[in-house]
């Protein structure tokens, strides 16, 4: 796939030579997928997308793939992973001070409780 080209996650992501705007190719692809209903192979380009989201220094966007990652593990009804993915996020401490911080914790609470009111609020 094209984004093999901007990085294959085959060496360290701080020795490979990424532009500034080699996220911008991961972005196009994984909406794309999305929007195909490959959800699947979607999240499998994460990792090296939150690498150059990371590398890059862009923490708002890194901040939002977090979260839409974990809107794709629980597309797969994968309530665990999610919890996991979560859990891993929170390494991250520029993260936890950011409502997508929240909003992530608040649909993993509403999910696992089955709070339907919960879900529609983090949803609005």
């Amino acid at each position: 796939m094209a984004m093999d080209l901007v990085y294959d996650g085959s060496e360290d992501v701080e020795l490979a030579a990424l532009g500034p705007r080699a996220h911008e190719t991961f972005d196009a692809a994984i909406k794309w997928l999305i929007d195909i209903g490959r959800y699947s192979t979607a999240l499998a380009f994460f990792g090296r997308y939150k690498a150059v989201l990371e590398k890059n220094e862009m923490l708002p966007s890194l901040h939002k793939a977090f979260l839409m990652e974990s809107v794709l593990v629980l597309g797969d009804s994968d309530n665990v992973k999610s919890q996991q993915v979560f859990m891993s996020h929170l390494q991250n401490s520029e993260y936890l001070r950011t409502q997508d911080c929240k909003a992530e914790e608040d649909l993993l609470t509403a999910i696992k409780n089955r709070n339907r009111d919960g879900l529609e609020e983090v949803s609005s």
